[in-house]
């Protein structure tokens, strides 16, 4: 079924110093959790609005209200605040938009109240009082939400969080088909209903010479339907290293033979803004990017393959990445020289950050199209079995896409082999990328026949 207007604040560490506001689809949803709960706003004597507040992997109940000011705040979503955990009271931060909506504040809060301060224009969420003297502020805040439940685990938060705002009001479309054709691949582009307009690049892998790759005759109908243009960006190893021995790759893999090819970093490089990134200022990819006004990711989805899944994902980051565009996200943003891994999770989050560059480059100007077809595992998961040709999925959100395929690959093995395989692949990614905002796990299956 269908989720009701809901939200999710998603917290995590992060360092940022503030001025704090108190102080001088056939349709089936996938089950990615999210609590509901239904309430009085008792100001408005209206049905307020359930969200979910979500730290540090436990989940809180947040009561949204039904106000003017509290539905403006909710419709920035989605979007991250940097927030500092203020005098073991209260975490809060910036918002990325001032409201319109003016609303007489208080000097007093409760805990568990989330609030809006216009001062400095900060949302907050208050936990603990501390002593009796501390429910009385210097800033008139507004509730806007309250939080059900216990509040223990801010206690235990870092100095600094980082909290991103989505609205989960509605599990987001992937569609299906059961047939890889030419023809099927049309279709679905053409349900997905996300007219492109300009220039059209299409972004997949040429992949190394014998490596697993999309056939472009698959790709002939899309290709004269769109007036794509192929493209990819050069990478650590030859012969990918080099723009002539990638190029000689899309020729021998018969790119060429279809439409146009482009490697994207071929004349040079440009920075795609991270805001308000963790580890990345910029996501660096080729200087022909900038010539294209709109894209289709084209992903053949790898379960078993190298260490990472190979799915959307990883094509709008790593893929879509220069080299040395490679190298600052496979370093965490330390270094764009040479291959220079960081621990894994700051790759991932990273890798997340790289990849909403690349939506946020183009905003609605993406098409997301994941390609399930007979794959032999060539990694050492036990077990692991050959992927049998289950289908195309095609999304305008890439979280929600690359969910959708996890489900259909990882969620055919029993809970103990699942787990065991996406810890090994790194499918955290997808969490990460929905963590800072770039889409939803939860997702309608629509099929389309």
């Amino acid at each position: 079924m269908m989720k009701k207007l809901a939200a999710s604040l998603l917290a995590c560490g992060l360092m940022l110093s503030l001025s704090a506001c108190g102080s001088q689809a056939s349709n089936q949803t996938n089950t990615a959790p999210a609590q509901k709960q239904a309430a009085a706003n008792n100001t408005t004597q209206a049905k307020a609005v359930s969200v979910t507040l979500l730290v540090n992997g436990k989940e809180l109940p947040v009561v949204w209200e039904n106000s003017p000011l509290a539905k403006e705040i909710l419709g920035f979503a989605p979007c991250e605040i940097n927030m500092t955990n203020y005098g073991e009271r209260e975490i809060y931060g910036t918002l990325p938009q001032k409201p319109k909506t003016q609303v007489e504040g208080r000097y007093r809060f409760t805990n568990g109240d989330v609030t809006y301060c216009a001062q400095n224009n900060s949302l907050a969420v208050f936990y603990s009082k501390g002593n009796p003297e501390q429910d009385t502020l210097t800033m008139k805040v507004v509730k806007i939400g309250h939080i059900q439940g216990d509040l223990s685990s801010f206690m235990a938060l870092p100095a600094s969080v980082s909290v991103a705002l989505k609205p989960a009001s509605t599990s987001s479309k992937v569609f299906f088909s059961k047939e890889i054709t030419p023809a099927s691949l049309v279709k679905i582009y053409k349900a997905v209903d996300r007219p492109l307009q300009g220039k059209v690049g299409l972004k997949l892998s040429f992949e190394t010479p014998g490596g697993p790759y999309l056939p472009p005759t698959l790709l002939a109908d899309l290709q004269k339907e769109t007036q794509g243009t192929f493209m990819d960006s050069n990478g650590f190893s030859a012969p990918r290293n080099t723009t002539g021995g990638h190029m000689e790759v899309a020729i021998q893999h018969g790119f060429t033979k279809i439409g146009p090819v482009d490697i994207l970093d071929a004349e040079g490089e440009m920075n795609l803004p991270v805001q308000n990134g963790r580890f990345l200022k910029a996501a660096r990819t080729g200087s022909h990017f900038a010539k294209y006004d709109s894209f289709i990711s084209l992903v053949k989805f790898k379960d078993h393959h190298i260490r990472d899944y190979g799915g959307t994902l990883k094509n709008l980051s790593i893929c879509l990445a220069s080299t040395p565009g490679k190298a600052l996200i496979h370093s965490a943003g330390k270094t764009d020289s040479g291959y220079s891994p960081s621990n894994m999770e700051d790759f991932l989050m990273s890798a997340a950050e790289a990849a909403k560059a690349a939506v946020d480059a183009r905003p609605g100007q993406w098409v997301f199209i994941n390609v399930l077809s007979e794959f032999k595992p060539d990694d050492s998961c036990k077990d692991a079995p050959t992927m049998p040709n289950i289908g195309i999925l095609a999304s305008t959100d890439p979280v929600a896409l690359d969910q959708a395929a996890v489900d259909m690959t990882y969620g055919k093995a029993n809970e103990k082999q699942r787990i065991e395989w996406e810890q090994a692949h790194n499918t955290r990614l997808i969490k990460y990328a929905e963590s800072i905002g770039l889409g939803s796990r939860d997702y309608q299956l629509v099929e389309v026949k």
